[in-house]
């Protein structure tokens, strides 16, 4: 009985060392990055609320808040969570899109602000420029890097 115990304890301590060294691979994310995923993952509340603000819509009617909107704001104001979630996963489809996201958001709210010059428009000019201040912050090598591995990946790679 005791050898059964002993067993066990031996078997026990094997799943236990075995787990240890299988645990899930952790990221290490810079503040600004948490920051930045998360401030993406706010943008459509603020839109949305400035948008029912704007057009005095109650809060509380989502399709008539949605329907004073084209086709390309929706997509614009919805893409920004998927943006928000591939830049706090830190994934390679994360970059790419907020580097998407980013030029597109430029472009139209460029677009906008000289078309209609209204305080509405001039307010998604700033979140323009947020955007751009953030898309020069990551473009730096050391914020991109989790997102591309650095190191050689082909077997040619390794000869000199």
């Amino acid at each position: 009985m005791n050898e059964t115990t002993m067993n066990n304890e031996s078997l026990l301590e094997r799943i236990k060392t075995y787990f240890q060294h299988k645990q899930r691979r952790r990221v290490s994310r810079p503040y600004t990055l948490l920051i930045f995923g998360s401030l993406f993952l706010l943008i459509p509340i603020f839109n949305y609320i400035s948008i029912a603000y704007y057009n005095d819509i109650p809060y509380l009617n989502p399709r008539l808040v949605l329907k004073t909107l084209k086709k390309l704001e929706v997509v614009l104001l919805l893409s920004s969570l998927i943006v928000g979630i591939g830049l706090l996963s830190v994934r390679r489809w994360g970059w790419y899109s907020f580097i998407t996201y980013a030029v597109i958001l430029i472009f139209y709210n460029l677009y906008t602000v000289i078309l209609n010059p209204v305080i509405y428009n001039v307010g998604a000019f700033v979140q323009t420029i947020i955007a751009f201040a953030a898309m020069t912050y990551f473009l730096k090598k050391d914020i991109s890097t989790p997102y591309f591995k650095m190191y050689p990946t082909s077997l040619f790679s390794h000869q000199a």
